[in-house]
């Protein structure tokens, strides 16, 4: 009997602790949903918010288990804390300089209730309100970390925000402070490169390309710059394609990096059709291209002389003719003619006559009779015109040291190929002044 008693009395004890327990948790709920409603006149009712009380209520209501999964909470968060990260009066409430990035999560968890939560005790009108400033805070927190060393991941917090809260601001009130979803992935891009995190790069950069309405130049030239490095050369060159595609009006810079491209990976075919599509952009003054091109003819040509030659002494039948001296000194003089002063393409001009020379002389050791002497006529006044063109290079004075002594020694030779002793003894003479100043110097 004493157990049945001390076992009701239990019962009823845990019954009453039960209730005490439930009032306290409802008296704890009405008291936090009380101080939430506070918050809400704070903003609604008074000119002049108390945004220290409305903070104080704000924390306390977001803590407690019973309001922090109400819609209302995280909307009011967040215009709590928007005001404080804009205004400079009540820097002293921003602990640790995180109102910004308070705002924008409370913002951010906020938008993704319900709609029919989201408009209870007028959270979303003045999340709205409050929304674009908001966007400004955490763009201008994310931009003040750009470019400095190891902030790569504040940069990315905060613009990911203005890219996830964009959306909601219906009336593009932050756009009208120039704050974009475009300019916040810009951002998170330059503070990858910034850190080296090149992986990270190009995830921002490939968002940025996929904006339609997005037309810089400069992302697809880095992504194409960063598959070169990493010798995967077809990948940067469709990027450069893309950029082409999207922004014509900068085809010539995006064409230049493929031209680096194909030089980086000797596509000599390539270079070839790249080269020609700058000159038909440009025909009349292109003179660098020509004579670019040029260089590509002059080394296919030089190269298949080479191998016909091997060919030759293996007692094979050498391959027919693909390239033709005549490709690459059409280009060096189309450069001379647009720009008579160009250096390089004079010289090489010289040297390609020289080449083709040096070729005609060897076909001519398989002739006889009429054809001999025929090919031995044409050897002849090529040196001839090579040692007038060669002269011009020397008197510009801009071969020195051992390229002098190089040029001069080619002029004696050539000098004495076709017989003209008076200039075999001048450049005779030249070279050994030269070579002599060059070993006193050293």
């Amino acid at each position: 009997m004493l157990n049945q008693l001390y076992t009701d009395m239990k019962s009823r004890f845990f019954v009453t602790a039960l209730l005490l327990s439930l009032c306290f948790y409802q008296n704890q709920a009405t008291a936090q949903l009380k101080k939430l409603k506070n918050v809400n006149n704070q903003f609604v009712m008074e000119e002049s918010p108390d945004i220290n009380l409305a903070k104080y209520d704000i924390d306390l209501v977001t803590r407690n288990p019973e309001t922090s999964n109400m819609a209302a909470t995280w909307g009011w968060r967040g215009v709590v804390y928007t005001s404080i990260a804009t205004d400079p009066k009540l820097s002293y409430l921003d602990t640790g300089n995180i109102a910004a990035k308070t705002a924008g999560e409370a913002f951010i968890k906020f938008y993704s209730y319900p709609a029919e939560e989201q408009d209870r005790l007028d959270a979303l009108t003045f999340a709205n309100e409050y929304l674009p400033s908001c966007l400004v805070a955490c763009y201008n927190m994310g931009v003040s970390a750009v470019g400095v060393k190891g902030r790569f991941e504040d940069v990315k917090m905060y613009m990911e925000m203005v890219e996830s809260l964009i959306p909601h601001d219906k009336e593009q009130k932050a756009l009208a402070a120039n704050v974009s979803r475009e300019k916040a992935l810009y951002a998170i891009w330059r503070a990858a490169y910034s850190d080296s995190l090149v992986d990270s790069e190009i995830v921002y950069l490939e968002k940025l390309m996929n904006i339609p309405t997005y037309f810089n130049a400069d992302i697809y030239l880095r992504l194409s710059e960063i598959y070169a490095a990493r010798k995967e050369y077809d990948k940067a060159i469709s990027y450069l394609d893309k950029g082409k595609e999207k922004i014509p009006q900068k085809s010539n810079e995006f064409l230049n990096y493929q031209i680096n491209i194909e030089i980086d990976r000797n596509n000599s075919s390539a270079l070839i059709t790249k080269f020609t599509e700058a000159i038909e952009a440009n025909p009349d003054n292109n003179a660098v291209y020509h004579y670019s091109r040029g260089v590509v003819y002059h080394n296919l040509k030089s190269d298949e002389v080479k191998t016909q030659e091997k060919a030759s002494k293996a007692g094979q039948k050498p391959a027919p003719n693909k390239y033709f001296f005549s490709q690459g000194l059409s280009d060096y003089r189309k450069a001379i003619e647009q720009d008579p002063g160009y250096f390089d393409a004079r010289y090489n001009e010289a040297v390609i006559l020289n080449d083709s020379a040096a070729y005609l002389y060897a076909v001519r050791s398989k002739m006889t009779g009429a054809e001999y002497d025929k090919y031995t006529l044409a050897v002849n006044e090529l040196y001839a015109v090579v040692l007038g063109k060669l002269e011009w290079v020397r008197e510009t004075g801009l071969k020195k040291d051992n390229e002098l002594l190089e040029l001069l020694r080619l002029m004696r030779s050539l000098s004495a190929k076709i017989g003209d002793d008076e200039r075999r003894i001048k450049y005779d003479t030249l070279y050994k002044e030269e070579k002599k100043k060059l070993e006193s110097s050293q």
